[in-house]
Order: C-alpha cells, then structure tokens, then sequence
C-alpha cells in the first residue's frame, strides 16, 4: 500500500474514533428515576424532607395541601370568599403562597403553617401582593403592588414585615427566590425599559446581574452558594433565550445546552440545574418541540422526557430540592392532569466494593 493512501487512511481513522468519542460525551445520561404518582393536582415546589405542595385539579375542587413521602396529604383551608394558591415550603413545613379574592381580582401573599395557620402579608401599598419562595429562616420573597400598575420585589420577615427592595431604575421588579443567606434574586426594569436580571443582599442593595451580550435577563434561582440561574434574551430581530448560571466569581455564563432556545429556572445546592430548551423546525409550520431537563456536572444533561413512565403525557417540573427530587405536573391532551415527584435512584456499588 502507498504511504500516502495509508496515512489517509489514518486520518480518517481517528476521526472516527474522536467523532463517535464526542458522541458519547454529547449523548443525554439515561434517566434512572422512581416516579410517584399524587393525582389529580399541579405541584409547585418540594422541600430537602420530601414534602411537596400545590394544588388539587378538575374534576376535584380546588384545595392547597401538603403531601409529604408516605402520600399523607394535609389540606390547606381556603378563608372565606377566598382561594388559596400554595407556591413554595421550607424545610420547616412553612408555606407560602397567595389568596385570590373570589368576588375580585385581587390577591394577598400569605405565610402558613399547621400550629400558627394563615397570615396575610400584606402589600407595599398597592392592591395585590404575590409570594413566590421562602428560605429556611422563613423570610419570604415575591412581588406586590405599589400604586397602579407600578410592582416591586420584596423580601419578609416576621420581625421587619414586608420590606421595598426597590428597582434598577425602571418601573417594576419581581423576586422569583431567597436562599438561606437572606440573598434575593429576580428581575427589574433598568430606565429605558430593558429587563434585567438582579441580585439583591442587605449589604449591597440591588445589582444587575448583566446579560449574555446587548441583551435582557431574568434570574429564577439562587442556591446556598450563591449560585444564580435565569435565562438572557437577545435582542434584535431574531430574539433568543440562552439559559445561563452566574456566580460573583465567574460571572454570567451561558449553559451549554442542545436547542434554540433555553430556559434555566432551578438550582440546588450541588450545582444541578433544571430547565427547559426548545427545538423548531419550520418555526410557521411546525409546533417547537420542548425538552425538560436536567444538567449535571457528572451526568451531563439528562431528558426527563424519556422516563418511561412519564411517555403517556407531558411533564412539566416546576421545582427540584438538594436531593434531585422534582415536583412537576404530567399533562394529557384528555383527562386531569396529575401532580408527580421524581426521585434519583440510589447508584448501584460495584461488586469490588
């Protein structure tokens, strides 16, 4: 054989071998979850103790609860003339949440638990306030009117109440989250208009958190660490959403995930981060095709939609805790949709070991 053909061949060789290397990194981790079926509800968040809570779908009256891992469920009564709507809980077994005024449209953030029962948060002014997160510490993060239409983002706590954090300048600002530290993450209006994504601690007030280039951002979650994740849009004719991670080390850095576009809206204290990305094909002709997902360190990216169990419909997850469990909610084209938790199967130990 001629030297020259053979080194071709060589090549050629190697590229196989680094291509089909690439694919194995590249290729998504097989799921490996227990799945725990709730009925008929929409879950909104579960705490490290298992502890999960929403609320409860047609063909069932409406009614908050707390469900923990032995599928004990405790209602959350509604006051009178009002439903209550269950957002987060705590490891403490607090709840968080708000009140929607049957005979109106508006709401009132509320913090319960079982011995002390319902408190009503109040607002900064305006006419309806949201509660979205609690910490550990039960300081309370969310949203409230101010005057008008004009919101901004709070934090609570029993001794201080319901404390303005202000804006970056613009309009309104929303906190989505508060970890333990007290620290505060959301999105807010700058002066021209644009969104931003925000860190706020007592120590600094707000800061913008920047974007991923001439662009906007939103930030979701904020862990133990300080890790923060969100998503940043460009702009332009052509807008993307790049889901990213920031930490005040690093800085903003996008998350490399498949898609068009990506969405992060979840991070727990190990670095694990949920969130969704979005396939098109002919973006007129053709539905997106959405991916909810996980993205770990040691795992990579693992497809919560190719658990099987999950197949029959469309699982949307909407919280996850330190122990990689994931409350979300199983969807159908026909019948009530159903609240699941997803729970990591312990790794199997080698023979040697």
């Amino acid at each position: 054989m001629k030297q020259g053909k053979a080194n071709k061949l060589i090549i050629v060789a190697v590229v196989v071998v680094i291509a089909a290397a690439a694919m194995l990194l590249l290729r998504p981790a097989r799921p490996a979850y227990t799945v725990r079926d709730l009925g008929p509800s929409l879950l909104k968040a579960i705490n490290n103790n298992g502890q999960v809570v929403g609320w409860t779908r047609p063909p069932e009256p409406q009614i908050s609860f707390i469900q923990d891992p032995h599928n004990e469920r405790q209602e959350i009564p509604n006051p009178e003339g009002k439903v209550c709507f269950a957002c987060d809980i705590n490891d403490k077994g607090k709840v968080v949440g708000y009140l929607s005024d049957v005979n109106s449209s508006y709401c009132s953030a509320f913090i319960y638990d079982e011995q002390a029962g319902m408190t009503e948060l109040g607002t900064l002014g305006g006419a309806s306030s949201f509660a979205n997160a609690i910490n550990n510490k039960h300081q309370v993060a969310g949203w409230a009117f101010v005057r008008g239409d004009m919101r901004h983002a709070f934090l609570w706590d029993s001794a201080a109440g319901m404390q303005n954090l202000g804006t970056l300048g613009g309009k309104h600002s929303q906190a989505f989250a508060v970890n333990d530290k007290g620290q505060v993450v959301g999105s807010s209006r700058l002066p021209d208009g644009q969104t931003r994504a925000f860190l706020w601690e007592k120590s600094t007030g707000m800061i913008d958190l920047g974007a991923l280039g001439p662009a906007e951002s939103c930030a979701m979650s904020i862990n133990n660490l300080g890790q923060v994740v969100g998503h940043s849009t460009s702009s332009g004719k052509e807008r993307r959403a790049c889901a990213f991670v920031w930490d005040a080390k690093g800085g903003m850095r996008e998350l490399e995930v498949p898609g068009q576009d990506s969405y992060a809206f979840d991070i727990c204290d190990s670095g694990r981060i949920l969130g969704v990305y979005y396939m098109y094909g002919l973006r007129l002709l053709i539905p997106p095709r959405l991916t909810f997902f996980i993205w770990d360190s040691d795992r990579g990216i693992i497809k919560l939609g190719d658990i099987p169990q999950l197949k029959a419909g469309d699982y949307d997850p909407s919280h996850m805790n330190n122990k990689g469990q994931v409350a979300g909610t199983l969807t159908f084209d026909s019948g009530p949709d159903r609240g699941v938790v997803l729970t990591p199967k312990a790794k199997s130990k080698k023979k040697n070991e």
